[in-house]
C-alpha cells in the first residue's frame, strides 16, 4: 500500500498535494474530536509521559485538550498532584 501511495504522491502537482493535505488535516481534526468526546469529567486516565506512565483524573474537557490532575501516588515530579493539559489522543481510560 505504501508504494502505491508514494507513486501517486510523486505524480501529483501542487494543487493535488494541497487537496490531499487538506483532507489529512480534516481527518486528524475529526479523530481528535472523536477522542475528546469519549472522555468525561471524573474519568480515571493514564498516558505515557517523558518520565513514564502518568495516571490522573479528568478535571475538565476542553475542545482540543483535556485537563488532568495527576494522582499523588504516581507523581514523578516535585510538585505532587500536578495539573496537566493533555491531547485526547494521548489518553487511555484506566
Amino acid at each position: 500500500m505504501n508504494t502505491t501511495i508514494n507513486e501517486m504522491i510523486n505524480e501529483m502537482d501542487s494543487n493535488d498535494l494541497n487537496s490531499v493535505i487538506d483532507m489529512i488535516k480534516s481527518r486528524r481534526s475529526q479523530l481528535s474530536r472523536m477522542a475528546t468526546m469519549s472522555f468525561e469529567k471524573g474519568d480515571k486516565v493514564w498516558w505515557d509521559g517523558k518520565r513514564g506512565r502518568v495516571e490522573g483524573t479528568i478535571v475538565k474537557v476542553n475542545r482540543t485538550r483535556i485537563v488532568v490532575d495527576e494522582d499523588m501516588k504516581t507523581s514523578s515530579s516535585f510538585a505532587m498532584g500536578t495539573r496537566w493539559s493533555v491531547t485526547a489522543n494521548m489518553l487511555n481510560l484506566q
